[in-house]
C-alpha cells in the first residue's frame, strides 16, 4: 500500500506541536524557520498528489512568496505585510487542502491511506481557519476577546488563533478566547458546523466504505 499521506500527516502534527514551543522559547528570528518547515512539509507532502503541473507551480509560487514575505516582515516590521502574508498563507493552505480533498474523494479504492488523507484535510481545515481568524484580528483587533500579548506580535497571535481554531473546529469551546464582533461570531459557528459536517459525512462515509469492503472480501473468501 502506498502510504504517501504518512509524511504529510506527520509533518502537520509535528508543526502543530513545534510551533507553540517555538513561539514560547525561541527568538523571534527563528519563527520564520518554523513557518519555512511548514511550507516544506506541505509542498513535499502534496507533490505526489498534484497531477496537474500548473497547479503545482502555483503552489510553489505561493510557498516561496509566503517565506519571502515572512523574511521581509521580520526585518522591516511593516505591519501592512502581515495582512499580505496571511492572505498568501491562507490561499496556499487552501490549495493544499483542495488537492488533498480531491485525492481523498476521487483517489480510487478506499483504504487506510485515504483515511489518513482525510485526517490531513481535517488538520488543514483547522489551519486555514486559524489564518482567517488571525486576519480578522489584524484588520479589526476588537473582533476577539481574550487574546494575550501585544497586538503587533503577529506570530504569537497566529498561534493563539491556531489553538482557538481547533477548539472551535472540534466544538470543545473552552471559552478563554471569544468572538466579539458579528463577523467573528459568524465565522466561529461556520467553522464549528463545517467541522461537524466533515466528520459526520465524509469521514464516516469513508470508514463505512472501508468496513464494507473488508466484509465483502471476507465473504468472497468464505
Amino acid at each position: 500500500m502506498h502510504i504517501r499521506y504518512v509524511y504529510l500527516l506527520s509533518g502537520l502534527l509535528a508543526y502543530l506541536v513545534a510551533a507553540p514551543i517555538a513561539i514560547q522559547f525561541l527568538p523571534q528570528a527563528d519563527y520564520v524557520l518554523v513557518d519555512l518547515a511548514l511550507v516544506l512539509v506541505l509542498v513535499a507532502g502534496v507533490r505526489s498528489l498534484m497531477g496537474v503541473r500548473w497547479m503545482f507551480r502555483i503552489g510553489v509560487t505561493l510557498a516561496v512568496s509566503w517565506v519571502t514575505l515572512e523574511v521581509v516582515y521580520l526585518f522591516s516590521q511593516v505591519e501592512a505585510l502581515v495582512i499580505i502574508v496571511l492572505l498568501v498563507a491562507l490561499v496556499f493552505v487552501a490549495l493544499v487542502g483542495f488537492i488533498a480533498m480531491r485525492d481523498v474523494l476521487y483517489g480510487g479504492e478506499v483504504d487506510q491511506n485515504r483515511l489518513m488523507g482525510a485526517m490531513c484535510v481535517y488538520l488543514l481545515i483547522g489551519l486555514a481557519w486559524a489564518f482567517i481568524f488571525t486576519l480578522i484580528h489584524v484588520v479589526s483587533p476588537t473582533s476577539f476577546e481574550g487574546i494575550a500579548g501585544s497586538t503587533t506580535d503577529a506570530h504569537a497571535k497566529a498561534i493563539q488563533f491556531l489553538y482557538y481554531s481547533f477548539v472551535t473546529l472540534t466544538t470543545l469551546g473552552y471559552g478563554e478566547i471569544t468572538p466579539a464582533s458579528p463577523v467573528a461570531q459568524t465565522l466561529a459557528y461556520m467553522e464549528a458546523v463545517s467541522g461537524q459536517f466533515y466528520l459526520t459525512i465524509l469521514v464516516a462515509a469513508l470508514v463505512g466504505m472501508l468496513l464494507s469492503r473488508g466484509q465483502s472480501s471476507k465473504a468472497s473468501r468464505a
